[in-house]
């Protein structure tokens, strides 16, 4: 009988060949010393991806979609084959350290509470990335439609001091970007919520975690590099919709008719000013005629999610 995986490591791929590649290659080394399985879900990428998968990760598991189901449903698809004691989840546009991977699941097993545990993450050049975050609350989503009123890495945007990640904590939420989450847990809580398409997931699994009695914890000694929207910056307009219905969904569930009501009553004020920024960048000539076609369409969705 084959031995169960110490874990399972699970990555979501969409037209991301160039990261997918180094992705996995350093999955390869950072895995080494631990009885482990890697699961590639391909989500109808154009790209080649999963070609690639085949021909150079052979020992990778590979699962491809005919269609892009989302970074939920394709998750919950590794779930169901995977068996692992844990579960890990990386991004394509990730590159695992070498010990990584073995400090997650180090972390997690002196720690049981732990229902998910998030990296150390940072860009291409060393800066430190945000990995760990407070939920969503109303002022976050004010926030997000005035950008510029307070800076974007501060604790009125949900993100907790630098200095903090230098030491393990217990964390609101973390980043699915990197995400390492138990299996008991999972199986207490359920997997991720299909409602959601992009955005959102595992802020939505880490409320769920907490009320389930579980921690949401960070360690700093699982260090992992992330490019950061590798392969959704080609499609902003449609990720801001995606971003903003996934947001509606959460603040109905765990916020509760209140909560979603003084949501909206932002996301009209926040659209509102987006609306008057784009026609007048249209009328200065900043952008043409169908990118404003497209903004006011995907504005049309959001105030109605």
């Amino acid at each position: 009988m084959r031995a169960v995986p110490d874990v399972s490591i699970v990555v979501v791929s969409y037209n991301g060949r160039t990261v997918l590649a180094r992705c996995l290659e350093a999955i390869r080394a950072a895995s080494a010393g631990l009885v482990s399985e890697t699961i590639v879900v391909d989500n109808a990428s154009r790209d080649g991806s999963a070609e690639l998968v085949a021909a150079r990760f052979p020992e990778m598991r590979s699962i491809a979609n005919r269609d892009n189901v989302g970074f939920g449903r394709a998750n919950n698809q590794a779930f169901v084959v995977a068996r692992g004691r844990y579960l890990l989840l990386l991004n394509p546009d990730t590159e695992a350290e070498p010990d990584a991977i073995r400090a997650l699941v180090r972390f997690a097993h002196a720690n049981p509470r732990a229902g998910v545990v998030g990296g150390r993450l940072a860009y291409p050049d060393g800066r430190h990335q945000h990995s760990a975050f407070r939920f969503p609350d109303w002022q976050q989503a004010l926030l997000g439609f005035f950008d510029n009123v307070v800076p974007l890495d501060s604790r009125p945007n949900g993100r907790y001091a630098p200095a903090r990640y230098e030491r393990p904590f217990v964390a609101e939420h973390l980043l699915g970007a990197c995400l390492l989450i138990r299996r008991e847990a999972l199986d207490q809580v359920g997997a991720f919520d299909p409602r959601y398409f992009m955005y959102f997931e595992e802020t939505d699994l880490c409320a769920r975690m907490r009320k389930a009695g579980w921690l949401n914890l960070y360690t700093p000694d699982a260090r992992v590099r992330h490019i950061s929207a590798g392969t959704t910056t080609a499609v902003k307009e449609q990720m801001s919709v995606q971003f903003h219905r996934s947001q509606a969904i959460f603040y109905r569930d765990h916020r509760g008719l209140a909560g979603y009501a003084t949501l909206k009553a932002i996301v009209w004020v926040g659209i509102g000013y987006r609306l008057a920024r784009s026609v007048r960048a249209y009328a200065r000539g900043r952008i043409g005629a169908a990118l404003l076609r497209e903004r006011l369409v995907g504005y049309w969705r959001i105030l109605w999610f």
